[in-house]
C-alpha cells in the first residue's frame, strides 16, 4: 500500500522524502505505523507521521534489540527537530542512540 497520499495530507512541520514509501514498519521511536523509505546505506530510513523522517543506523538497531532499549520519545523528537533545521534527514547513530534512551 502506498503511503504517499496519506503523507501529503499531513499538516505541520514534518518533512517527508520524495522517495516512494511503503507502510508496514513500526516507528523505532514511538511505535506508530510508519513507512520505510528505500535506503542505500547501512541504516533504515522511516517516515513516521508523529516523529517525522529519520534514519537509524544498523548498529543502533542491533544495540536496541540486544539491550531491549527504548527511546525517550519526547527527548528524541526534540533532538530530531533540531537536526532537521539544517535541512537534512537526521541519522541516529549508535553513539547518538545511547544518549536518547
Amino acid at each position: 500500500m502506498i503511503f504517499r497520499n496519506h503523507l501529503q495530507s499531513i499538516k505541520g512541520p514534518l518533512q517527508f522524502s520524495d522517495q516512494p514509501t511503503e507502510v508496514g514498519m513500526e516507528c523505532f521511536i514511538c511505535g506508530t505505523e510508519s513507512s520505510e523509505v528505500p535506503s542505500a546505506g547501512d541504516y533504515k530510513q522511516l517516515a513516521c507521521p508523529e516523529c517525522g523522517e529519520y534514519k537509524l543506523s544498523g548498529t543502533a538497531i542491533a544495540l536496541f534489540k540486544e539491550h531491549n532499549w527504548k527511546f525517550n520519545i519526547e527527548f528524541t523528537r526534540l533532538w530530531l527537530e533540531t537536526q532537521r533545521k539544517g535541512g537534512t534527514i537526521p541519522l541516529i547513530s549508535s553513539e547518538r542512540a545511547a544518549t536518547l534512551i
